[in-house]
Order: structure tokens, then C-alpha cells, then sequence
């Protein structure tokens, strides 16, 4: 048995090019800091924000929210620029009819089929409406998706009210592509 450190740029090629059955590849967990903690407050209200394929991370979070009992309200907001273009809706319709405290809120720049199930609009203002003055202060953001867009959002949340410590981002950065 083989084992060795997959670290290179290349180590999707040498996987299909030399790996063999019972090669040992160690793989490093995810790194980031976006997602759910059911002891950091089942009651305390969830925000989760995201444009594009922003939405992959935070569907992911609102499964863990809802499977590990979270009792807050969960307010998910997803927006794109057309309706075609949101993904995941049935299912999250379906969750916020089996969940009375989950809230999905599917928005999009341009409606031109005039689909009543989205709201006309941007993420990020419809996002800013969602925060419960109230509760504010032990509301969790988790913001997904385009850099701008998550910057700009957590800036806003964090001029708002909402503690430095519970805003949770993941920005979706481009990286370069090695040449072949």
C-alpha cells in the first residue's frame, strides 16, 4: 500500500493517473468557520444568506439546524438573478412547511415570468429586513456566496447589531487555473 501527502495542485490527476485500490490519501478536514453548533443556542435566531451557489453551504446548515432540533427561528434567504436559476426550492419549500420555525425566502433580481413564489429584489436588502431587531444582539448570520456580496452583508449586519463573533462567512473566491 502506497501512501502519500496530497497537497500539490495536481493531485486530482495523480489520483485518477496513480492511485490503486488500498492507497492510503490522508485528507485534511474542512478549515472553515461556517457551520451550525447546536450548543452555541437552540432558541437563538439563525440567518442564513445567500446568492448563487452560495446556497450549497447553508442548505447544508439548515439540515443540521433542523435534524439536531435547533427551537430558534431559521430565516434562509437565496437569491439569483432569475428564477430558473434557484435551486434546492421544492425542498426548501417543503422544509418550511414540515418546520414552523424555518422561513425561506427565494428572491430574484429579475422576474420575468412574474413567479409569484419569489420575491423582486436583492439578497441583501431582503436580508437586512429579516433581522428581529429584538434579538439582534444573539441572532447567528451565516453569509454565503460572491465576495462582495458577503462583505458587504457582513458589514451591514455588523453596523446593525449583530456581534462580530456571530457572523459566519465563507466567500466564494476564484482560483486560478493551473495550465495543463
Amino acid at each position: 500500500m502506497q501512501t502519500r501527502p496530497v497537497h500539490e495542485p495536481d493531485e486530482s490527476r495523480w489520483l485518477f493517473e496513480n492511485a490503486t485500490v488500498g492507497d492510503a490519501i490522508p485528507l485534511r478536514g474542512p478549515a472553515g468557520s461556517c457551520f451550525y453548533l447546536p450548543d452555541a443556542g437552540q432558541n437563538e435566531p439563525l440567518l442564513l444568506s445567500a446568492v448563487g451557489t452560495g446556497l450549497a453551504p447553508l442548505f447544508g446548515i439548515l439540515n443540521d439546524a433542523l435534524a439536531q432540533g435547533h427551537r430558534g427561528p431559521v430565516t434562509l434567504v437565496h437569491g439569483s438573478g432569475q428564477p430558473e436559476l434557484l435551486y434546492y426550492r421544492a425542498e426548501l419549500q417543503q422544509l418550511a412547511q414540515q418546520h414552523v420555525n424555518f422561513c425561506y425566502v427565494p428572491v430574484v433580481l429579475e422576474n420575468p415570468t412574474n413567479d409569484v413564489s419569489c420575491r423582486s429584489g436583492d439578497a441583501a436588502s431582503l436580508t437586512m429586513a429579516a433581522l428581529d431587531p429584538a434579538r439582534i444582539a444573539e441572532t447567528r448570520v451565516f453569509l454565503c456566496g460572491n465576495p462582495d456580496f458577503v462583505r458587504g452583508l457582513r458589514k451591514q449586519a455588523f453596523m446593525k447589531g449583530v456581534r462580530s463573533a456571530n457572523i459566519f462567512c465563507d466567500a466564494f473566491v476564484q482560483r486560478p487555473v493551473a495550465a495543463v
